[in-house]
């Protein structure tokens, strides 16, 4: 049986997939100091102006195309070991690589309304969605992209919890530990 997740060669690719938690904190860290030290007062409290916070809320559109790096590298460095994996690690790869690429989609395109005010698509969501008139779309999707990592973290930090659903029978419970791959080590 061939090895997974097993790198022979370390390339940046390898380097990326291995510490990629590290490289994104990196690179979003980054991204959001150079946007506020090229805002026009370029001090540290320019985070607090409309503008230049929603300039670094980009950091989310940049964060998706991560994502969408990490899980093509992530098919495409365990193409040879595809054939040992379990029917459940390549359906998880998949939806990991479509999840990614539709995050990918709809931050920018949301992004773009939001700054754009198109007052239809405003509209539309304002009736919809009902007293939310000084939220925009983007805030919105960001909220529910940052929500499984937000569950991570917790299940992490709260590890009473984490035992109690790992113990549930509920498929609800099953599929978001599948999907977030929460594992609880115990040490004997």
């Amino acid at each position: 049986m061939s090895k997974t997740n097993f790198a022979e060669v370390r390339t940046f690719f390898h380097l990326f997939k291995s510490f990629d938690r590290m490289w994104t904190f990196l690179i979003l860290a980054f991204q959001a100091m150079v946007i506020i030290a090229w805002s026009p007062s370029g001090s540290v409290f320019a985070i607090f102006e409309l503008v230049v916070f929603r300039n670094v809320m980009t950091i989310f559109i940049t964060s998706a195309f991560l994502n969408f790096l990490q899980a093509t590298l992530e098919i495409v460095l365990n193409w040879k070991a595809w054939r040992s994996l379990l029917c459940s690690q390549m359906i998880r790869h998949v939806l990991k690589f479509v999840v990614a690429i539709s995050w990918m989609i709809i931050l920018p395109v949301t992004y773009s309304t939001s700054i754009q005010n198109k007052t239809i698509l405003r509209k539309f969501f304002r009736d919809w969605i009902g007293n939310f008139q000084s939220q925009s779309i983007y805030n919105f999707a960001v909220a529910l992209y940052i929500l499984p990592n937000l569950f991570s973290a917790l299940f992490f930090i709260f590890q009473p919890i984490r035992r109690t659903l790992e113990g549930s029978n509920s498929r609800t419970i099953e599929f978001l530990l599948w999907w977030m791959q929460v594992y609880l080590i115990r040490y004997i």
